[in-house]
């Protein structure tokens, strides 16, 4: 069974090849083929993450970066986020992070001490 981060329900697509297995539909090369898709219940980051720090976050999640973020306990806050793409950039320095550096498509955050 499947399970992914985020907050409600979704669909999970698995494909031929599982490398593109995802609940972002559609983010495939064309000989990649859907063999089935089925709803799931996502489970929010903040359920996953116990500890009473964390000094290096990396999210990755193929489309829906911000949401997975968005699920963070935000009582807790990772000294370094890493995170593709720049939809989280707003929300990232409204949390008090600063854009200290990027790597291809990957974006790496600093918390302002």
């Amino acid at each position: 069974m499947a399970t992914a981060v985020g907050q409600g329900e979704a669909v999970y697509y698995e494909y031929s090849n599982p490398v593109y297995n995802s609940i972002s539909k559609g983010r495939t090369p064309g000989h990649i083929t859907l063999v089935k898709d089925a709803p799931i219940t996502l489970i929010p980051l903040k359920d996953i993450i116990k500890a009473q720090g964390v000094d290096f976050l990396n999210i990755d999640a193929e489309g829906v970066d911000l949401e997975v973020l968005k699920t963070h306990d935000w009582n807790i806050y990772p000294s370094i986020i890493a995170i593709e793409g720049d939809e989280a950039s707003d929300f990232l320095g409204e949390k008090g992070y600063t854009l200290v550096a990027m790597t291809g498509p990957t974006r790496i955050w600093q918390h302002k001490v």
